[in-house]
């Protein structure tokens, strides 16, 4: 009995779909029915989410509010693809404002009323289901709201004869503020919803993409201000003669353009009021896709290198170090005049074995002086051959620091 309820609910729930989709829209357009199936498989995707986490409270009720709030989804998505489309439409029909005034005013009684029943339920009952709906509607109230500005907008643009400068500005600072309210709101939503229940998995994908429109529209408002600025002040007026030298049709608005026109630096010409509006939306030339918010570069002139004059050749010097000298080369000196000593009062002044064991030492003391740079000094020192002066007949000088002292190691 309950499923045979359930499938006249949902036959119900179609039915009631298909009369108000033909009596506030007529016949969709292949881009709105697109938008709306990829919408609502996201949106039931969530859903399925919502239920893990209110698991607890699956009832035929709480089946049938998630059933409204998607019903009402796919309507709010429609009115915002329909609202978009007047700005491309050339004729807006009085059927056209009937049926956008209509859908928008019974949507945000819809949403007003199911957001003051969620507040009074939270507040008798406490933390329930009824934060998430209450959440899920405050959201579908700012959408609406959007839609709303851009009808209002639009049909302001459709009565002038000219084009409207600022509506492009705001539509800009309407998404800006609108926008920077979503984030909120899905910010205070998770902060509740994880000190009431969990971690909502549902709220993920809608929360960054709020988070990426707010900061898309925060970007378009920054770039914006900072291109007309640059066109107010950088850029010249274009004279009569550059006007008459090239084509004289904004591509823009495609008409004539007699004054108020504005020289890109690329060259082309555009209405100031076109680029203005241009502008808001992106910052390039309309023609060539410059950047106008790059500063045109000036060209650069080669330049000769001077002539380089050549360096006297630099006469090597002594070591710099002379800390580090001194601890190599003091126990160096004290090891040879020890053994000086030894093989005096010991072994003799012909002693091999002394010999052998003074090369042997000097010879373990060599590497340590090359990377020190101090084995040889052209100017006060002779060189130290190691490998082929006899140690007990030949002349062993070792720098000292503060000062350059030789020590003739020589037979006694």
């Amino acid at each position: 009995m309950l499923k045979m309820l359930y499938i006249q609910a949902f036959v119900f729930v179609i039915l009631m779909g298909k009369l108000m989709r033909k009596v506030f829209f007529g016949q969709l357009r292949p881009a709105e029915m697109e938008h709306l199936i990829e919408r609502s498989w996201y949106a039931v995707t969530e859903t399925c989410l919502a239920f893990t986490v209110f698991r607890d409270d699956f009832s035929p009720r709480f089946v049938a509010l998630f059933t409204i709030l998607l019903f009402l989804k796919c309507f709010h998505w429609l009115a915002e693809d329909r609202i978009d489309y007047m700005e491309r439409s050339p004729i807006i029909s009085l059927l056209f404002h009937l049926r956008a005034i209509t859908l928008i005013t019974l949507l945000g009684i819809l949403d007003l009323y199911f957001i003051n029943h969620a507040y009074y339920s939270t507040l008798v009952k406490g933390a329930s289901v009824q934060l998430v709906f209450g959440f899920e509607y405050a959201i579908l109230l700012t959408v609406l709201f959007m839609a709303f500005v851009k009808y209002i907008l639009h049909t302001l643009d459709a009565q002038n004869e000219n084009p409207w400068e600022n509506k492009a500005v705001y539509l800009l600072y309407t998404e800006l503020v609108l926008g920077f309210i979503k984030v909120v709101l899905y910010l205070a939503f998770m902060m509740i919803m994880i000190k009431v229940h969990t971690f909502p998995l549902f709220a993920i994908r809608p929360m960054y993409l709020s988070l990426r429109g707010f900061k898309k529209a925060l970007h378009d408002v920054i770039m914006s201000r900072r291109a007309i600025r640059n066109m107010n002040t950088l850029y010249p007026d274009a004279t009569p003669e550059e006007l008459q030298a090239g084509d004289h049709t904004c591509i823009i608005c495609r008409e004539d353009m007699l004054e108020f026109s504005k020289k890109l630096p690329c060259n082309h010409i555009f209405h100031t009021s076109c680029l203005r509006s241009w502008f808001q939306r992106q910052q390039t030339c309309p023609t060539c896709r410059m950047d106008v918010l790059q500063a045109p570069r000036p060209q650069q002139v080669p330049q000769t290198p001077p002539p380089q004059q050549q360096q006297p050749p630099q006469q090597p010097q002594m070591p710099q170090n002379w800390a580090l000298c001194f601890l190599v080369c003091a126990p160096l000196k004290f090891l040879v005049e020890v053994k000086v000593l030894v093989k005096v009062k010991f072994f003799g002044q012909e002693n091999d074995s002394a010999n052998f064991r003074l090369k042997f030492l000097v010879k373990s003391f060599a590497p340590i002086l090359r990377s020190l740079n101090i084995e040889n000094d052209s100017a006060n020192f002779s060189p130290l051959n190691i490998e082929n002066d006899s140690v007990s007949g030949a002349s062993v000088f070792l720098p000292v620091i503060f000062g350059k002292i030789a020590t003739d190691v020589s037979r006694p």
